[in-house]
């Protein structure tokens, strides 16, 4: 890192793009170091988490928090690729706000496993990656494009420096990813554009950032840059886009890439010309049907032969020249990037040529994609797929949970652990006198207790929205009041008993103040320990001393001897019984109490990320109205015996 003098002495100057240096702290993250800068921020490593983990860490531009539609439209799409994890796409791992900045969190792909950005790949072949390497590229591309569009997502960033190329091997999977960036593509956009308007592709020395926006905006399909919606058509031109950079070396010209491209199969020509129409409506209609029609073509040879039937071929009198695209140079860093926009001189078609029956094809015939055989390769491929998700779905129903064996919901994967009858004498600290004189509670039937809270992603895949305010898929939801709880776990028994999976009596509720302490203490094999877990907060809670301002993905801390996480701290969990004091919780009955009065408010335990340790201990108690969402509560689902009808009622008491 270089230096510069200034009147307090020597500091360092930054690389270009980077405001954060190696050491520094960005909430929770350490930053490790600055692996670059692209149009919508710079990208560090950084160390978090305990034990220390490792991911990629993008800031985002502060401008996107002042445009309250761009802000929600790349939360709601983080939040679903976080959940979705499309094959070949690398992980979000979490996303939010601090300092003013926005930030996204994704898994740290290069360095040790040799991947590499697909332009620095593609150095290496001037004329174009060898038809062969392209295809597969290509296909894991559309893959995992496949996924996302299959779930009404857009990913609305396709380009080659969003690809990273991996080190070896014959598994296609393996090798290749498509970065995940899951916005915000609208704002993305208008910012492409605002560079591209503004001249930067005539400007000799450009910054990173311009130069990743003008990269952006080449990608652009027709429609995007005239101001409409991403679509899955528009990441379908541009997969296009890059299946000809691959081919030939080149942005798309007047030439198909069979006659630009030694050894390019014809198939691509038509496949290309598809792709690439102008109208989104003449264009594959979305990366599954894209891929469909390349696994038909493939069945051709890759030798520059055609399949035997893939296309028709149509002659027209006047055969319609491909759509330019809007910048003609090379990718950034290759050759001078040249933009064609309004008020800047566009290099025209030539004319082209009448062709007719007698006549040899025109240079550029017009070429269609022959839907019968694409349209019968998805059909089989939509059948594959629905005979496989039955054939999960039976061997599923087939199961339910067993008393003495761990559970996992199918479908939504919560995790319970099952928790056998026994008894504990509530509200006794370790190492007081008065345990032997304490009140024994018995738990008469054995519950299932989610190993971690709710988390994000759970609880989105269920309801379909995330109200947290500390965003992360793997982070425990909060902002939510005892209501939604008891909603998302009524919810939750419906699906379940529909499936035949809830043994009998059974179904998924809070836990009861009893059944949450005796679980926390370790059941019937009772721990000795002051918080859940441990005697040492910090190994088991995140609290106000070393949380840095917001909860944390579950599971980060050490379990009890249960295997249960993060029962003290994280956020506050809310159980079935209304709150009161110490002395009227003492008169419910011994066996399997729980409070059925309404009162002020409902019970809360386990402490939060926003509290001391001291409200962390698995003695401590706490309430809170019904209706309050604070951002330090969320909830734990258990799968336990039937609970009285009246304990749901809204109450207070008037």
């Amino acid at each position: 890192m270089a230096e510069r003098e200034s009147d307090s002495g020597v500091i360092p100057v930054l690389p270009q793009g980077q405001v954060l240096a190696a050491g520094d702290a960005f909430g929770e993250h350490r930053i490790v170091r600055f692996l670059g800068c692209g149009g919508t921020g710079e990208v560090y490593e950084v160390e978090h988490g305990s034990p220390v983990r490792h991911d990629a860490l993008k800031l985002l531009p502060a401008g996107l928090l002042q445009d309250p539609s761009a802000w929600a439209s790349f939360r709601q799409d983080a939040e679903a690729l976080a959940s979705l994890q499309p094959p070949g796409m690398v992980r979000v791992d979490g996303f939010g706000e601090t300092d003013g900045r926005p930030w996204l969190r994704m898994e740290l792909v290069g360095g040790g496993n040799g991947a590499q950005s697909l332009v620095e790949h593609a150095r290496a072949h001037a004329g174009g990656i060898p038809p062969a390497e392209t295809v597969g590229i290509v296909r894991a591309v559309l893959a995992g494009l496949a996924r996302v569009h299959d779930h009404g997502l857009v990913h609305g960033n396709v380009k080659p420096p969003n690809i990273l190329v991996g080190a070896g091997g014959d598994d296609i999977r393996s090798q290749r990813f498509l970065v995940a960036e899951p916005g915000p593509k609208e704002w993305l956009c208008s910012q492409a554009q605002r560079g591209a308007l503004a001249g930067l592709g005539g400007t000799p020395t450009m910054d990173q950032r311009e130069r990743a926006l003008l990269a952006t905006y080449e990608s652009l399909s027709p429609e995007r840059k005239l101001g409409a919606a991403a679509t899955p058509a528009s990441d379908v031109y541009a997969v296009g886009l890059l299946a000809y950079w691959l081919l030939t070396g080149r942005t798309v010209g007047f030439r198909p890439p069979s006659q630009c491209g030694e050894g390019v199969p014809k198939w691509w020509d038509e496949l290309l010309l598809t792709a690439l129409e102008e109208k989104p409506e003449d264009r594959f209609a979305d990366a599954r049907r894209m891929l469909a029609a390349l696994l038909v073509a493939q069945e051709g040879k890759l030798d520059g032969e055609a399949p035997a039937n893939p296309v028709r071929i149509v002659r027209e009198s006047a055969p319609k020249a491909p759509p330019v695209p809007a910048v003609v140079a090379r990718q950034a860093g290759q050759s001078p990037l040249r933009v064609q926009v309004r008020g800047l001189p566009r290099q025209e078609a030539p004319p082209a040529p009448v062709a007719t029956e007698e006549q040899s094809p025109a240079p550029r015939p017009r070429i269609k994609v022959n839907t019968e055989d694409s349209e019968r390769r998805l059909a089989v491929e939509r059948q594959r797929e629905e005979a496989e998700r039955q054939a999960q779905e039976e061997e599923v129903s087939a199961t339910r949970a067993t008393a003495g064996r761990p559970w996992t919901v199918p479908g939504l994967g919560m995790e319970f652990v099952y928790v056998p009858p026994g008894s504990f004498r509530p509200g006794v600290e370790v190492g007081e006198k008065e345990e032997e004189e304490g009140r024994q509670v018995r738990i008469t039937q054995g519950f299932w207790l989610a190993r971690y809270p709710a988390s994000q992603m759970e609880f989105r895949n269920l309801l379909g929205y995330n109200p947290s305010r500390n965003y992360g898929r793997d982070n425990p939801v909060d902002s939510i009041s005892w209501k939604v709880a008891i909603r998302f776990c009524a919810r939750l028994t419906a699906q379940e008993r529909t499936a035949e999976r809830l043994p009998d009596g059974y179904e998924y509720r809070l836990p009861t103040e009893a059944e949450w302490e005796y679980a926390a203490r370790g059941g019937p094999v009772l721990e000795e320990c002051v918080y859940v877990g441990s005697s040492n907060a910090d190994t088991v809670a995140w609290h106000v001393g070393n949380s840095l301002g917001r909860s944390h993905p579950v599971g980060r801390k050490l379990a009890n001897r249960l295997g249960l996480h993060d029962m003290s701290g994280n956020v506050w969990e809310w159980c079935a019984d209304w709150y009161r004091d110490a002395d009227h919780r003492a008169s419910l009955p011994e066996d399997d109490p729980v409070d059925l009065v309404p009162s002020a408010g409902r019970v809360i335990r386990g402490g939060s990320w926003l509290v001391s340790s001291f409200m962390a201990k698995l003695t401590k108690r706490n309430g809170s109205w019904p209706h309050n969402a604070d951002g330090d509560t969320g909830f734990r689902v258990c799968l336990g015996p039937c609970l009285p009808r009246e304990l749901l009622t809204d109450g207070p008491p008037a």
